[in-house]
């Protein structure tokens, strides 16, 4: 079975059943106390609909935001397990992809 991260429509990242667990659970727990808000939506579709995805799709900028925030949180605490080289590509392509995304801001950056 697969599983996806949608960004929106037309930016996703595929993925199979155990890549999805390891990297939605990992950011899962990596939103801090103001991306609480938006946790729950992005995590709907696993937690409610028993589905493997999560996704930022509907949301609007501060939810990508604090999504966003979650991914790099998650990635560098990531780094120090000894999989993290397995897993290094899906760290970069979601990241990557979350920064084609309009509603993304450059200065999101700069922030971290």
């Amino acid at each position: 079975m697969a599983g996806s991260i949608l960004i929106s429509k037309e930016l996703r990242l595929p993925v199979n059943s155990q890549q999805f667990g390891y990297l939605a659970e990992r950011i899962r727990r990596a939103f801090d106390a103001e991306g609480q808000p938006f946790l729950r939506e992005i995590f709907s579709p696993a937690d409610e609909g028993a589905m493997n995805f999560i996704s930022a799709e509907n949301g609007d900028e501060a939810a990508l935001k604090a999504f966003f925030r979650a991914v790099v949180i998650a990635k560098s605490n990531a780094s120090n397990e000894p999989s993290y080289e397995i897993y290094a590509r899906f760290w970069n392509d979601l990241l990557a992809l979350i920064r084609l995304d309009p509603r993304f801001s450059g200065e999101w950056e700069k922030s971290d």
